[in-house]
């Protein structure tokens, strides 16, 4: 009853007969990487971060019923961002109006930013945000770059504008 014993030559000589077994997923895996690259479009992405300071008001002027959840807060930020006023300022700054209709690039514009909302932090108030992010996505890097920055700006004037607003409003009542 003898064992067979194995020698280190013996796994070279498997290897070298089994070397199809290695290489063809190898050259399949390398082709299918070559046909992505070349015929996948290239999308950039970039973003703005927007921190937000939490308003702080007497609990006598704001009673318990009116406290902002965080969802109703991220619902807001979303419609300004995506208002029709933030995008016709930054497409018409941006030149898209001079390529294509107004309707088409807002609609563009629209689907290609992505408002990104962090979870909300345990140890802050019901409806505090502290940050958020603007995302945007485009095929060129550096125009990708300039229109994320361009809508974080034109959101942050048009929010201040409201803000300003609300706040004359409020001191005139």
């Amino acid at each position: 009853n003898a064992t067979p014993s194995f020698h280190p030559l013996d796994y070279l000589s498997v290897v070298r007969r089994r070397l199809w077994w290695l290489v063809t997923p190898l050259v399949l895996a390398l082709i299918t990487a070559a046909a992505l690259i070349a015929f996948l479009p290239r999308t950039y992405n970039s973003g703005a971060t927007i921190s937000v300071a939490i308003p702080v008001l007497s609990q006598e002027l704001v009673g318990s019923a009116q406290r902002v959840t965080a969802e109703e807060r991220f619902r807001s930020i979303q419609q300004v961002l995506l208002s029709q006023p933030v995008l016709e300022r930054v497409v018409r700054e941006e030149g898209f109006d001079r390529t294509m209709p107004m309707p088409e690039a807002l609609a563009l514009l629209r689907n290609r930013i992505v408002p990104e909302f962090p979870r909300p932090e345990v140890n802050l108030p019901p409806g505090a945000l502290t940050q958020f992010r603007i995302a945007y996505s485009d095929a060129t890097p550096h125009a990708t770059q300039r229109i994320a920055n361009r809508i974080a700006d034109v959101f942050v004037q048009e929010s201040s504008g409201k803000r300003a607003i609300r706040s004359a409003e409020t001191s005139v009542f």
